[in-house]
């Protein structure tokens, strides 16, 4: 059965869209307004909630109830979405752990870890397990200075590199390194390293 709140989501608030044909909604046939005095109505629209297209119908409320329903919604502090937190490499840095709906650099966690540490998350639309390792935070950006050293994290895969250091070579998008050269865009927690006195 609807109820008088649903009624008024369904119509916007306003009482005035139900389509009368006979007395019912013709598109959906799934409330009707009539005007007559049963119920105690006084003469008042009398809105029905109909379970099927032959709208057996329920008595649901007056208008005067719709209306004084649309006056108390509109007056109510509604729950604000939440907005998505994102795992970032500070929150790594601080030992948090990533939680469900939390995004980090490939996706999101859907389900927090388990006794063995393994989370399921969504990544390009597919679920997969992994474990914290396969959860990259997300960096702020920074601006990458052309032949500078700087200190980084890299993953391929699954596989998580931390504290490499290397050179940045902005024409071919990678850090150089004693062991080989590495793609910027598979690099977290980049620091700009400098000589200190």
């Amino acid at each position: 059965m609807k109820t008088v709140t649903d009624a008024v989501n369904e119509f916007k608030g306003d009482i005035s869209s139900i389509r009368k044909s006979n007395g019912y909604d013709t598109d959906r046939f799934l409330h009707r307004l009539d005007i007559n005095t049963d119920f105690g109505s006084k003469g008042e629209g009398v809105l029905y909630s109909c379970k099927n297209a032959n709208c057996t119908s329920t008595y649901l409320c007056t208008a005067k109830e719709f209306n004084q329903c649309v006056d108390e919604m509109s007056k109510a502090e509604w729950i604000k979405p939440v907005t998505p937190l994102t795992y970032t490499q500070a929150m790594a840095d601080a030992g948090t752990l990533p939680s469900v709906g939390m995004e980090y650099k490939d996706g999101v966690v859907m389900v927090d870890a388990d006794a063995d540490g393994m989370y399921v998350v969504q990544e390009a639309g597919v679920s997969i397990i992994c474990a914290l390792s396969g959860i990259t935070p997300v960096t702020p950006p920074i601006v990458l200075e052309d032949g500078k050293a700087y200190q980084f994290d890299y993953k391929q895969g699954v596989k998580v590199v931390n504290s490499m250091t290397g050179i940045c070579i902005l024409s071919g998008d990678i850090f150089l390194t004693v062991d080989g050269s590495f793609c910027i865009p598979n690099c977290t927690n980049i620091k700009l390293l400098g000589v200190t006195s």
